[in-house]
């Protein structure tokens, strides 16, 4: 969670004050703060980058690189 530490008290405290993260969210009495939702967020935009990074974007490179004829003009 180093990254996660890095992005919100450094970062994000230019922006924001963060003791307002701690706050909590006021519909129909959740238990849920800000910080809780800020995790969630984060965590989904982690995975999403992870799984583009590793899986889709790897199997986009290797169809380049099997298609390598027709990019040079190889034979007809």
């Amino acid at each position: 969670m180093v990254l996660f530490d890095i992005l919100v008290n450094d970062i994000l405290s230019i922006f924001i004050d963060i003791s307002i993260l701690n706050n909590q969210i006021g519909i129909a009495n959740w238990g849920i703060t800000y910080m809780d939702l800020f995790k969630f967020l984060y965590v989904i935009v982690v995975s999403y980058i992870v799984v583009w990074l590793f899986l889709i974007m790897p199997f986009k490179i290797l169809k380049k690189i099997m298609q390598y004829d027709k990019w040079k003009g190889g034979r007809k």
